[in-house]
């Protein structure tokens, strides 16, 4: 059989039809795999949530209670302002009097009333200490003819100081002990006095009708505040008074006796949502010293409690005593009294 040449061309043909599909049947050469750190600096970190910060706690709750102001305070150490305005009108029993001043041995009903204004305020200090004090002035007169000549009228303008230490037992109650020392000199116009004075001596003397006095107080106590639910409260004080009088003429005298103070009250905000508050205070003094009576209060008390940290309010009571303790007969007051409150707290 003849075969022909194979031309040169064709050859280079088919040399390059086979490299071609010798390189298509080569398996593709793998990726470079990225190196570790990269593959994490590509994925996002992630820390866990951060925590809210609590809310400040709020000094004047016990056990989710918010107590009412009152005369009977719970030892709570919160740092509050407060204004008062006072409103008395009373009437008082004692002796009436012949010309020349002796007693008749009858007694007479005199009308007097009054009017007062008190600056409260208080600091705290960590959880258990306060620090308080208290400016007053007060005004005090007959009302009708013989009431101003015997009852008279007395202007008065007092500070107090105090402090005192608490610490909580338990998640509801709050123990407490306390100290505070008041002062408050007076001023009294006693026109009866001087009258009687005159009709004696025979000669007029208008200073005798002016007594310039002082009343120094000083009362340790213990306290206590009980929350049992968020909506009641009840606070109670026991404490020994000592009072130096200062009489003017009729000399200097001193008293002493156990206060006792119980205050209750409830708030409607947390019964039925009501901005409302309502409490009940009782208070005596019982004399120790051989004092005929001491002095007794009891008070009803209604205030709004709608906004946080201000309380607004009025207080309605009887506050039975005896005034001019330096006669040899004093006078026997009952008395019915309004005052408006405003307190404002903060942390």
């Amino acid at each position: 059989m003849n075969m022909r040449p194979v031309s040169p061309r064709v050859l280079i043909l088919a040399l390059a039809m086979l490299s071609g599909a010798a390189r298509a049947e080569d398996p593709p050469s793998p990726a470079a795999a990225p190196s570790e750190p990269a593959a994490a600096a590509s994925v996002p970190a992630t820390s866990p949530a951060a925590t809210p910060p609590e809310p400040p706690r709020d000094r004047r709750v016990l056990n989710g209670h918010a107590f009412l102001p009152s005369s009977i305070e719970a030892p709570i150490a919160v740092s509050s302002f407060g204004l008062e305005v006072g409103f008395t009108a009373a009437s008082a029993t004692g002796p009436t009097y012949r010309l020349n001043g002796d007693p008749t041995g009858e007694t007479r009903t005199y009308s007097w009333g009054g009017m007062g204004q008190a600056i409260r305020f208080q600091t705290a200090f960590l959880d258990q200490l306060v620090i308080r004090g208290a400016i007053t002035t007060s005004l005090a007169s007959g009302i009708d003819g013989w009431s101003a000549l015997v009852v008279g009228t007395s202007v008065q303008a007092g500070v107090g100081l105090g402090a005192e230490w608490s610490t909580p037992v338990g998640q509801s109650v709050r123990l407490g002990v306390s100290f505070d020392v008041d002062s408050a000199p007076q001023l009294n116009l006693l026109v009866a006095a001087a009258i009687f004075d005159a009709i004696k001596s025979g000669a007029a003397e208008p200073a005798g009708a002016l007594e310039v006095g002082n009343v120094l107080t000083a009362l340790p106590a213990l306290s206590l505040g009980w929350a049992p639910t968020p909506a009641f409260g009840l606070a109670a004080r026991v404490g020994y008074l000592f009072s130096s009088v200062d009489a003017g003429d009729y000399g200097t005298f001193t008293r002493q006796g156990v206060g006792l103070g119980l205050a209750a009250d409830a708030d409607f905000d947390k019964l039925w949502k009501v901005p409302m508050g309502v409490g009940l205070t009782y208070a005596e003094t019982i004399p120790t010293d051989g004092t005929p009576a001491g002095i007794r209060n009891l008070a009803l008390a209604i205030m709004y409690t709608g906004k946080k940290d201000v309380v607004v309010g009025a207080t309605l009571g009887e506050r039975i005593l005896n005034i001019r303790p330096q006669y040899d007969v004093p006078l026997k007051s009952s008395s019915q009294y309004l005052d408006v409150i405003l307190r404002i707290y903060w942390p």
